[in-house]
Parts: C-alpha cells; structure tokens; sequence
C-alpha cells in the first residue's frame, strides 16, 4: 500500500498478489490489487478480483468506485455509470464520486446529467480542481462559451500549473471575443506547455486580431484628426503583427520537431530490433537514420554506441556514448 500510494503501482502488485496468496479472502489486498491492476492498465484483470471482493463486501463504496474505475478504463460506460451509482448509494457525502459519475456521464454524452453531477461535485468540496475543468469543456464543447470560461478560470485558481487548462482558457476566451483575457490566459499556458504548438497558433490568432483592430482604431483617430494617436495605433498594430508572425514560426518549428522525433523514435526501434537479432550492421544504418531526423536524441546516440561496439569501432562508439550522456544532462 506505500508503494501504491507513492504512485508506484507496478511494484505494488506481486506484493498484494503475495497477500492474496496467503489469504484469499482479504478484501483489502483484492481491492487495493484490483485499483493497482486497473491504473497499470490491466482492467480486465482488475474486475476479477474486484468482483470477489464485492461478493464478501456488497456494503463497500469503495470497491464499487473501483470497479467504476475499472468499466472506465475498458469504455463499458453503462456499466460504470451503475457502479458509481450504487457507490453513492452507500456514500452521498462524497464529491469524488459525484464527479467519477459525471465523468462516466460526458464519456456516454449525457451532457445533462454529466453538468449535474460535476456541478454537485463542485459546491460539495469548491477545492477540487477537475470539477469546474471538465465542466468548462462540457459547456465549451456546447457553446456555453462565457459559462465555459467562468469554470475554467476556477479550474486554473486551483490548479494554475495545468497548462493545459491555461490554453483552453484561452481558446475560449478568444471565441468568446475577449482578446485581452485570452491573450494572458496563453501567456500562461505557453511555458507550462513549451513542447506543443497549440496556445501559440492561438495566441498568434488573438494577436493578428488585436492588430486589426489597432489599425482599424488607427484609421479612426486619423479621421477625427489625431495624427499622433493614429501614429501610436499604426505603431501598436505593427507589433502586434511582428510577435504574431514570430508566435506561428515558433509553432512551426515545434510541429516540425515533433515530426522528427516520430520519425526518429521509429527508426531506433527499428534499429533495436535490428540488433536482437544481430543485424549489427543495419541497426548502425537504422540508429543514423533516427539521429539525422533528431540529432538531439540521446538514446538512439547512446544505442549506436552499442552498435558500434559490436563493430569492433571503439573510438566512435566512444564519441557517441559522450554525445548521449552530453544531451541527457541538457535536459
């Protein structure tokens, strides 16, 4: 149960499977492996014991939220929504599975229900973070664009490391014609997001916007005969041009870098298993072909190394052992 509790399920296994060994009617170690099971993506397995457990212990919340858990992982939608159900049955005083309730809910498309319940999740404990996220989506994904917003920048006051909420934020705030919110919600989002090119194609979007309406706003100050503001507009407009253009190119590099990378973890599988069967030869050509579409992966440098060991070529499986270590240590 530590290991589990320190997120190391995997490890936590063949210990409850001990347990179970030893005693097959311990409820607690058949449902702790059920939820260790099911979190390492076993969830088939995960029911078997789950169902023994619910058969010594009809009366626990706990393992009919598990098997809901469980008939999530496994898209059996109908099923999980009765579980969740029965838990609550049991348990009505906990917002936790209200919300696993209203998330079984959206997975099925039963909007209204989904919003209910996530909605109850959210004034039983207002400190839960993933109530007022998924139900920002729901109501974005809806149209429910200024009702969206208000529930994502709950979500964010709770949790503002979640970028991923930041760069919805933003998405919907730029639908909903509030440039200036957006604009800061995707400023947000970018550092807590530096590998994905998404907030900045948006925050290139919301940027070309606000330049249109500097110039427009320009075009205005000049006709009410107001040179100088119309020059600062015209000059803001231009800016504003100038970072967007810059925005769309950093998401241009960042798409291209995520295809090399695709293409390069290809190859070195490819390579790797070139070299299980001993085909030293053409895994070196394999490991190159990934490092020349990105030569800052340091596992396929490190895994040409191997290769060229293999090769007899100790000089160069050297130099490539140094690149490895080099680019693991930039990280």
């Amino acid at each position: 149960m530590a290991l589990q509790r320190m997120g190391r399920e995997a490890q936590a296994v063949p210990w409850f499977e001990k347990a179970i060994d030893q005693d097959p009617h311990d409820v607690t170690a058949l449902t702790n492996l059920g939820l260790a099971l099911t979190l390492t993506g076993k969830a088939s397995d995960a029911l078997v014991l789950l169902q023994r457990a619910l058969a010594l212990h009809p009366d626990q919340a706990a393992i009919h939220k598990d098997l809901g858990v469980a008939h999530i992982q496994l898209s059996a939608f109908d099923d999980a929504i009765a579980d969740f159900k029965a838990a609550l049955a049991l348990d009505s005083g906990d917002p936790q599975l209200h919300y696993d309730l209203g998330l079984a809910y959206k997975l099925k498309d039963q909007i209204d229900d989904a919003i209910s319940e996530l909605s109850e999740a959210a004034r039983m404990d207002p400190t839960l973070p993933d109530p007022p996220y998924t139900l920002g989506i729901l109501y974005m994904q809806t149209g429910k664009l200024d009702e969206a917003a208000a529930e994502l920048k709950k979500a964010v006051a709770l949790r503002p490391e979640n970028g991923d909420a930041w760069a919805i934020l933003g998405s919907t705030l730029k639908q909903a014609s509030h440039p200036d919110e957006a604009r800061d919600a995707l400023e947000k989002a970018i550092p807590l997001l530096p590998g994905q090119p998404g907030p900045l194609v948006t925050l290139a979007a919301v940027l070309a916007d606000q330049a249109v309406t500097a110039a427009a706003e320009a075009d205005a100050s000049e006709a009410a005969g107001d040179p100088q503001e119309a020059a600062q507009l015209r000059s803001q407009a231009k800016d504003l041009r100038t970072q967007a253009a810059e925005d769309r190119r950093r998401a241009a590099d960042l798409s291209r870098a995520a295809v090399n990378r695709q293409k390069a973890a290809f190859a070195l599988n490819a390579g790797n298993q070139l070299l299980l069967r001993g085909q030293v030869a053409d895994a070196v050509a394999r490991y190159q072909e990934s490092i020349a579409a990105d030569p800052t992966y340091a596992e396929a440098h490190s895994q040409l190394a191997v290769a060229y060991e293999r090769q007899g070529r100790a000089a160069e499986a050297a130099a490539e052992r140094e690149k490895a270590t080099s680019l693991a240590a930039a990280k």
